[in-house]
């Protein structure tokens, strides 16, 4: 576990403001346990992180560095500097413009998601004159597809996790193979993948209300996005070096899809990835 490593005891390097809102969301995590609330107030930084694991003996992990450091505190992580990048690209692929966010990520995450466009897609029902305004992506869904490249990001590589946003899709890049193997094992598995590759930082992440209990994530994003009648995510494994991409469709591709899955909302998540890969053209299995 590289986030598991012990990294400095300065604690100087932890940014205030990082702590603070760290806090805040541990807070919402657990609204409904009054005696974790209670027990909070009366803990020093110190103590809590210690309690939530980023801390050790006195010293700080890698991943109390990556969340919570200030952009010096890279300096503690023996080479690798982890960052978020945002890409905006046009219709033809070509980079228009570009921005990194430096530690502590958890500030780097909302000051990406902000930079990101927000629009509301009209979708027709059937035999409907009134449109159904949806935005064209998903808080959640773009929150969590962010906050995994960050908890499965192989940060020993280097690199960076990438968020590429082309005029109608979103695409997270992270490095550091896919451990549950395939996207079809985890959506028809009632076992969650036991491996984690950051254990540290994604129990931290966990606590702290970034990501859901490990791998039930990555089902809730497909049924959202069905949901709301949009194209499933796409997922594409690299090898040189291992790397994961995620692809979210911030607009819809073919109406009978969406007139499909208005017409049947009880229609199964297997059902609708069906639909899915018949809109975009890809092949199915005979049976």
């Amino acid at each position: 576990d590289w986030s598991a490593v012990l990294a400095t005891d300065d604690w100087s390097l932890l940014d205030s403001a990082a702590i603070e809102f760290a806090q805040a969301l541990y807070k919402r995590r657990h609204a409904t346990h009054p005696h974790r609330l209670s027990a909070l107030q009366h803990k020093s930084v110190t103590e809590w992180l210690h309690d939530l694991s980023p801390a050790e003996r006195g010293m700080l992990t890698r991943a109390a560095l990556v969340l919570l450091g200030k952009p010096e505190a890279a300096n503690c992580l023996d080479g690798p500097t982890p960052r978020l990048t945002w890409v905006l690209t046009d219709h033809l692929n070509t980079i228009q413009t570009h921005r990194h966010f430096e530690l502590p990520l958890i500030l780097a995450m909302d000051q990406l998601v902000a930079r990101l466009r927000i629009i509301e897609v009209n979708l027709l029902p059937p035999r409907q004159t009134a449109p159904l305004n949806l935005p064209n992506y998903d808080n959640w869904v773009i929150r969590e597809a962010l906050h995994n490249c960050i908890a499965h990001q192989d940060y020993a590589q280097g690199g960076r996790v990438r968020v590429t946003e082309a005029p109608d899709s979103l695409t997270f890049f992270n490095l550091g193979s896919f451990l549950p193997g395939s996207v079809a094992r985890v959506l028809g598995s009632r076992q969650h993948e036991q491996r984690y590759r950051n254990a540290r930082l994604a129990n931290a992440m966990v606590e702290m209300d970034l990501i859901e209990t490990i791998n039930s994530g990555l089902p809730k994003m497909f049924r959202v996005q069905k949901d709301r009648f949009f194209p499933l995510p796409d997922f594409e494994f690299g090898q040189v070096p291992d790397s994961v991409s995620v692809r979210i469709y911030g607009k819809t591709l073919d109406e009978k899809y969406v007139h499909a899955l208005m017409s049947a909302t009880d229609l199964s998540l297997e059902d609708a990835i069906l639909l899915d890969r018949v809109q975009k053209g890809q092949p199915l299995e005979t049976e």
